[in-house]
């Protein structure tokens, strides 16, 4: 379920959940899935859900922005518990001129420790993205 909404001219916000009640009730024999027999898909989460909100500050030609991604606890390959987490993301944007625009964008603002899959116990999770900070500089032709 998504919502997506233009509060004013200059404020934006996007919202959705997902939720996920799948379970594996049957395999064709020799394949993969066998052992998986009426358990969830791995990595899959139950729920899922983010927001990201927009607000343009017309007078000053910049635009901020900031999200949140939430994702439920799940179960790995191996059946071990893959922990839940919330990472959050902001963006400034400047426009310079009609052509010319500069983003500064933090992506998981508090650099959270997060498992984003899991995998079997002898090889444990796979980690998500530690804090990334970027630059971008876009020129419209």
């Amino acid at each position: 379920m998504e919502l997506a909404a233009d509060l004013t001219d200059y404020w934006v916000l996007t919202a959705n959940y997902g939720y996920n009640d799948t379970k594996i009730t049957g395999t064709v024999e020799g394949q993969s899935l066998s052992n998986a027999v009426g358990d969830r898909f791995a990595n899959a989460p139950k729920h899922q859900a983010g927001l990201w909100t927009r607000y343009e500050f017309a007078p000053i030609n910049t635009t901020f922005a900031f999200g949140a991604e939430y994702v439920s606890k799940r179960v790995s390959i191996d059946g071990q518990s893959v922990k839940a987490y919330t990472i959050f993301d902001t963006s400034v944007i400047h426009q310079l001129t009609d052509r010319v625009s500069v983003m500064l964008r933090v992506d998981n603002i508090f650099n959270k420790e997060y498992a984003a899959s899991g995998f079997i116990a002898r090889d444990g999770h796979f980690p998500g993205e530690p804090r990334t900070a970027f630059i971008e500089l876009k020129w419209k032709l």
